[in-house]
């Protein structure tokens, strides 16, 4: 029960009760525990097997089973472990047992292909703890993007104030400075925590020759073997990520002239004023990521004036007028050579038929020339790199849409990633794809060019290439994470879920549920229907939140990468605004239609189908006859004056339990008991297993063998639960229930019954057959 202070002398209480689990998931257990009320190792296997996971193995079920007894305090009674519905729901609902992508941890994708063919988890200004105009410059946001992936580094060399050393800063601005060799070490300690393949150092130089040189011996010194260069003046086509695993490398543009400048000039009233021009220190994340036609269309129509970076925009000399000043040893180092274009930059596109290279864009030159030019841009991108960079007024370390380079082919789409908001967290779900190595290889039509010579059209339309079905069922853990009153002060706070999808233009679009009210487990159970024409490079956006009058507050958020979703239930766990995960938070959801499958080696079970069922009679079309074995007696035998009142003509007769004939002492003891609390009453027998049971319907099988399709019956379905489970143990794959026994039948399931009474009636014995008598007299009963 949760109390919440309502003014000062009164409170409101709210019960604080689980949601009760899904139907979905008691249909999904159901289902491949064949009918049982209990699912063993044996039937998980299975159901993870049916549902994509190949490598799934009776020793992994096992494991699983254990350990959600284990996290549930429960452990079993007698027997081997089985997971009752409850169980099987909390495994559905556990992050680490049922993540809802492939692949997690997994790199799959092709990495022997050049690095023009992959898109790279990139950052910008990397060494920036905040904004881009007075934050410190540090190490630290520098080993957390290498903790996260990020491949691509991006470091400002600026002369110390001495003129004898090399600083890291964002120059003519206020940031503090970092010295570039501790940036190097931390890059060597953190480069490959989270992925062997290579790690790409973008340098902006404005350093004199002499400390070039110097530049390039504190990277040979640090980096040694590991640091990557060619032999040659130019490469013809970038080594793959799997040729430079475990290596860094380096890019930049050719050496230039060192321009005088003066760090630190910028005041605080001049960044006051910056702010006012660019954006607000506002929530970033409450921005809608725009959309990139409607980028496209307002690049065209204004251009971009960017006074702060303009000496950083400014085009270097003409190499071949400054290599004489700057040493040799510098300029062999760098492997990816980097430049802005010099005139237009659709000549710049037109790339170089024996040389590859880096091409700069700021993102509003990218909108600008993907409005007219787009397939230019996207063959550019098949031999050489294209990097986009936030425009120049996003102080305040926000960013872009990256669609707008993605689509175009662009590899290197750089972020601050020390920044927040919903397109970092785009770029955080897209490089979850690849077991998060920061290497995810485009899409095939992407680097394809067609015998006529055009390549991919990103502004085309495209037809649907594939509909993904999203069910939202329910949320939990922000009781755990948030305090009582973070969302509301004086109630539970009342969420709703937005899906969608970010992608190309005709694929991006959010949805959302609908608010439930007054709960910490909101139970949406609510499907969305998403056309794609992309789904290569789609991404699933979910977000949580709470609904105020007012403004609405953030509960989570997820996005995830389309193209390795895991059909089937998952558990999806949210992270907060800055993208880092939440403890508990998560989402239940199904990815794909609610199909119900067989599993492979799966007893068949249709307890939903009883109407129609006999020997001459198909349980469902296309399936065959099934034999109905009929036992009765709750499951177990069917005495000879109870088969007399009715039964289904042809059926054999295997009983599960037969009479015990022992007169010893304590059974007779038992069979008195027996007598007086259930005999009298119904009729029945005190029974023992019948030893003899599997011979039994081997025979009444008639040389069908294990093929044999059999109907298990008996009086109230409960034992034909146990006999279902011998069979197939026993090594019978064809084995259905009668759900509910004879006593749940109704006139015409059977359409050929034998024997004067109704066969919903003929397991009433005892004492119960003359009530029923009176009842059937006075017509009570039919």
């Amino acid at each position: 029960m949760g109390t919440y202070k309502c003014c000062i002398f009164f409170t409101r209480r709210f019960a604080l009760s689980d949601a009760s689990t899904p139907g979905d998931v008691r249909a999904l257990f159901t289902h491949h525990a064949v009918g049982a009320p209990y699912m063993g190792a044996d039937e998980l296997r299975r159901y993870l097997t049916a549902n994509g996971d190949e490598d799934a193995d009776i020793d992994m079920a096992e494991q699983i089973v254990d350990r959600i007894l284990q996290e549930r305090s429960r452990t079993p009674r007698f027997g081997r472990p089985t997971l009752t519905v409850d169980d099987f729901h909390h495994f559905l609902f556990s992050e680490d047992l049922n993540p809802p992508i492939c692949h997690s941890k997994e790199v799959y994708h092709d990495m022997n292909a050049p690095l023009s063919h992959y898109f790279i988890y990139t950052g910008h200004n990397s060494y920036l703890t905040g904004n881009q105009l007075s934050s410190d410059c540090s190490d630290i946001p520098i080993i957390k993007a290498l903790q996260v992936g990020v491949r691509v580094i991006e470091l400002d060399m600026w002369p110390n104030s001495s003129k004898d050393d090399v600083n890291i800063l964002h120059g003519r601005t206020l940031t503090a400075p970092v010295s570039l060799i501790k940036c190097l070490k931390s890059i060597k300690e953190y480069a490959f925590v989270a992925s062997p393949y290579p790690v790409i150092i973008t340098l902006e130089d404005h350093l004199t020759s002499n400390l070039q040189e110097k530049v390039a011996k504190m990277v040979l010194e640090v980096f040694g073997d590991i640091l990557y260069y060619p032999e040659s003046k130019h490469l013809q086509e970038f080594p793959s990520p799997e040729a430079l695993k475990g290596r860094v490398i380096l890019s930049t543009k050719p050496p230039k002239e060192y321009l005088e400048s003066k760090v630190g000039s910028m005041k605080d009233k001049d960044i006051e004023s910056q702010f006012t021009k660019g954006e607000n220190e506002e929530a970033a994340w409450g921005i809608e990521v725009p959309d990139i036609q409607d980028e496209m269309q307002s690049a065209v129509k204004q251009h971009e004036n960017d006074t702060l970076y303009t000496q950083r925009d400014v085009e270097e000399d003409d190499e071949k007028k400054t290599c004489q000043h700057h040493p040799l040893e510098y300029k062999h180092l760098i492997t990816i050579k980097a430049g802005k274009p010099k005139g237009a930059t659709v000549d710049a596109l037109k790339g170089d038929p024996d040389k590859v290279r880096r091409l700069s864009l700021s993102e509003q030159e990218l909108a600008k020339v993907a409005a007219r030019h787009g397939r230019n841009i996207v063959r550019f991108t098949h031999k050489n790199l294209l990097r986009i960079y936030p425009k120049g007024t996003r102080f305040n370390s926000s960013n872009y849409n990256p669609f707008l380079g993605w689509v175009h082919g662009a590899q290197m789409v750089a972020f601050n990633m020390q920044g927040h908001g919903r397109s970092l967290w785009l770029m955080h779900g897209f490089f979850k794809a690849n077991g998060g190595c920061g290497y995810v290889k485009k899409p095939d039509f992407m680097m394809q060019t067609c015998p006529d010579g055009n390549v991919f059209n990103p502004k085309a339309d495209l037809p649907v290439k594939k509909t993904l079905k999203v069910k939202v069922y329910m949320g939990e853990g922000w009781q755990s994470d948030f305090k009582q009153t973070y969302f509301d002060t004086y109630s539970p706070p009342d969420f709703y879920a937005k899906v969608g999808i970010a992608g190309v233009p005709s694929d991006s679009v959010m949805k959302k549920t609908r608010a439930v009210e007054d709960s910490w487990v909101p139970v949406w159970e609510e499907e969305f229907v998403f056309p794609l024409t992309v789904p290569e490079i789609a991404l699933l956006r979910v977000e949580v939140h709470e609904y105020d009058v007012s403004d609405d507050d953030f509960g989570g958020q997820a996005a995830l990468p389309v193209s390795e979703l895991r059909p089937g239930i998952r558990t999806v766990p949210l992270f907060d605004h800055k993208g880092l995960k939440f403890k508990s938070v998560k989402l239940l959801m199904r990815i794909g239609d609610a199909i119900l499958r067989p599993a492979p080696g799966a007893a068949v079970n249709r307890p939903h189908q009883r109407r129609g069922l006999n020997l001459k009679y198909r349980v469902d079309k296309g399936h065959g006859p099934w034999s109905v074995y009929a036992s009765s007696e709750a499951g177990t035998m069917r005495p000879e004056w109870e088969r007399a009142r009715a039964a289904v003509r042809g059926s054999a007769h295997a009983p599960l339990f037969v009479g015990d004939e022992d007169m010893g002492a304590v059974t007779l003891l038992k069979k008195w008991v027996h007598f007086g609390y259930i005999g009298l009453w119904t009729g029945q027998s005190f029974t023992k297993m019948n030893d003899r049971f599997l011979e039994d319907v081997s025979a009444a099988a008639d040389g069908e063998g294990k093929d044999a399709r059999l109907l298990v019956a008996c009086g109230e379905g409960l034992r034909s639960l146990i006999a279902v489970r011998m069979l197939y143990d026993d090594g019978y794959r064809n084995v259905a229930w009668l759900a509910g026994g004879f006593s749940k039948c109704v006139d015409g399931d059977f359409a050929d019954v034998e024997g004067e009474s109704k066969l919903q009636y003929a397991t009433v014995g005892g004492v119960s057959y003359i009530f029923l008598q009176i009842l059937l007299l006075l017509r009570v009963v039919k």
